[in-house]
């Protein structure tokens, strides 16, 4: 898996070259991660990179769902 984080853009590839594009917006104090539509299959292990891309950096996440 190839993760690329360029400013509000989490590109998250896996070996079969299959990306997933998450987008950033702030909000209130911190930040959106925007997850695209697609398989549950397919994102979750990308979804699971784009968290460990953001939080490299030893940072701080609130995780939380809006339906």
């Amino acid at each position: 898996m190839s993760i690329l984080l360029d400013g509000d853009v989490i590109d998250v590839r896996d070996s079969t070259v299959v990306g997933s594009i998450f987008r950033l917006t702030p909000e209130d104090e911190g930040l959106r991660l925007h997850v695209p539509a697609g398989p549950v299959e397919r994102l979750l292990p990308a979804l699971f990179g784009a968290i460990e891309a953001l939080t490299a950096g030893e940072r701080t996440i609130r995780i939380g769902a809006r339906l």
